[in-house]
């Protein structure tokens, strides 16, 4: 739709004046999130039509339902590990738990984790349609435990990722702090990008 382009452009560009009017310039953060609202409004605007309104092909059936159970129980597990880590009086151990891109890993995993739980066990009976894991591990974890070892072992996984990046070997990586904040930033998308595809699915019925 036309419309929802230039609506998305336009915000783009209120972004990019309100920068600019604020520090007289525009800075180059700036610019690249602007770039990222470009791609990213889009997407959301066609979602929200899918959900609210008009589907243009086939539909199981929409499941705002499945969205917010997930997306609460991951952002339950996020706040919990932050209030822990917060009020622990081991502080040289718990506060890396307490930043902002930390928590990001350990939500899309999370998100991860729990949709494909729910989306393929159904554990509280919702009536999802039936869908399956095509990797093996994952796969092996789900048949192992009936699902609920692979979202406990994805926070393990995060925690002790963690734990290796800004406890044990904080000091051997001081001086590295850009190298290691891009493996973050790996980590965080390689949990939210399949988390954020298969809530979509399973909340869009598709």
């Amino acid at each position: 739709n036309p419309i929802i382009v230039v609506l998305c452009g336009f915000v783009v560009i209120l972004v990019l004046f309100f920068d600019f009017h604020r520090k007289k310039k525009i800075m180059v953060n700036t610019v690249l999130f602007s770039s990222g609202l470009l791609l990213l409004l889009p997407a959301v605007a066609l979602t929200g039509v899918w959900i609210t309104s008009e589907k243009w092909s086939t539909c199981t059936g929409v499941r705002i339902d499945v969205l917010c159970i997930v997306s609460f129980l991951a952002g339950l597990t996020v706040f919990l590990t932050w209030f822990v880590a917060k009020f622990s009086k081991k502080k040289n151990v718990v506060e890396p738990y307490t930043k902002p891109l930390n928590l990001a890993m350990l939500f899309g995993h999370m998100l991860d984790g729990l949709t494909s739980y729910f989306s393929i066990y159904d554990p509280f009976k919702m009536g999802i349609p039936v869908y399956g894991e095509k990797h093996p591990v994952p796969l092996f974890l789900m048949d192992l435990s009936g699902g609920v070892l692979f979202p406990i072992l994805k926070f393990v996984l995060i925690i002790l990722i963690i734990y290796l990046f800004d406890v044990l070997y904080k000091e051997d990586l001081k001086g590295h702090e850009r190298f290691v904040n891009l493996l973050k930033i790996g980590v965080f998308i390689l949990g939210i990008a399949p988390g954020s595809r298969d809530i979509l699915r399973v909340s869009m019925g598709v």
